[in-house]
């Protein structure tokens, strides 16, 4: 029980040793709380709530951003840098206007707007860089694309000219077999059959040679390879082309160029031919005045899509030819045009 003893007219309230230690268990004469009390229940919940909302929060990072974030390591160290660069101005904004001075809490106008301009800054920086990298492994990626069409068409051309040398060795072989033959008809008085068996191996020899459709060598052997496989699919292909040796375009870029639209005709006329549908192939190339001027035509399925002017398809690994024959159309500043008109889907470039 707490006594109160009153000293003199002072009116100085002095209280028993255990209500002063009860007291002195929470504050001191100005409100502060004394050495050794008890934290306050909000205190004592601090941590406990951190935890709960600190370990989902660490486990929706580890799931869905860590793998972006290592994905992140591949771009150049520039890059990376940029990257941490708010971070870490944030960091240093942090320190310098809370910690060492207290210009954020003075409403200084230059430390409120300096980082949202830092922001602003490094999101178009940064957006410009990511932006030049996804061209540059565009580029690539078009290059890689390219290659390995070219090493294809050189895999196919090697191919017929390997069976080429395979049949003239074998002619060149049956030569003293054929002159026997011939030298004994005529022996014989049989020059008609004499003839017709030469007219015969004629044929044979003129049908293994390579068809010239124009002076362009690289244009001959892409035109001559696709029509030994249209042939061989039972798709007629119709060429009229005046292509000289010497053009502005280079001779991989028109290869590419001839390859992916003939692979894509090809493509459409096997589909065609597979739903009992008209399957032909109709290709007219010129120059004139420097420039190149191209056309395909072949039939097609109904329902084509075309996204910007250019078809769409959303079937896996299609679709890098219309991209290859855009690319090399832009390179050249030129003009391609796609259409389907009448059932017949129609490529026009000119270069």
């Amino acid at each position: 029980m707490a006594l109160a003893h009153h000293l003199g007219a002072g009116g100085i309230s002095v209280l028993s040793a255990p209500a002063l230690g009860g007291a002195a268990g929470h504050c001191d004469g100005t409100g502060h709380r004394l050495a050794g009390a008890p934290p306050p229940r909000g205190q004592r919940l601090q941590p406990a709530v951190e935890i709960v909302v600190t370990l989902p929060l660490l486990a929706v990072l580890l799931r869905y951003v860590a793998p972006a974030a290592r994905s992140f390591a591949r771009y150049p160290r520039s890059m990376q840098l940029l990257f941490g660069v708010v971070p870490l101005a944030g960091y240093l904004f942090d320190y310098v206007t809370r910690i060492y001075t207290d210009l954020l809490a003075q409403g200084n106008q230059a430390a409120v707007e300096f980082m949202p301009f830092v922001c602003s800054v490094a999101y178009i920086v940064f957006v410009l860089r990511v932006s030049a990298e996804e061209r540059t492994r565009g580029q690539l990626e078009q290059t890689r694309n390219n290659l390995k069409l070219q090493v294809g068409q050189a895999v196919r051309e090697i191919e017929a000219l390997r069976t080429s040398q395979q049949q003239t060795r074998a002619y060149r072989h049956d030569l003293r077999h054929h002159l026997q033959y011939i030298s004994a008809c005529i022996e014989n008085g049989r020059g008609e059959q004499a003839q017709e068996y030469i007219q015969s191996i004629c044929s044979e020899i003129e049908a293994s040679k390579v068809t010239t459709y124009c002076e362009n060598e690289a244009a001959n052997l892409i035109f001559s390879s696709f029509a030994g496989r249209a042939e061989s699919c039972g798709v007629p292909l119709n060429i009229q082309a005046h292509i000289p040796q010497l053009i502005s375009v280079a001779e991989t870029d028109l290869c590419v160029l001839l390859s992916n639209a003939l692979e894509n005709a090809l493509r459409a006329c096997r589909r065609m031919k597979a739903e009992n549908g008209p399957a032909y192939i109709e290709v007219t190339a010129r120059e004139k005045n420097g420039h190149l001027f191209l056309q395909f035509v072949n039939p097609c399925p109904e329902g084509i899509q075309f996204e910007n002017g250019l078809p769409v398809t959303h079937a896996e690994g299609h679709g890098i030819g219309v991209r290859s024959i855009c690319a090399i159309v832009e390179k050249y500043k030129g003009l391609s045009d796609f259409s389907v008109q009448d059932g017949r889907f129609i490529l026009r470039v000119s270069l």
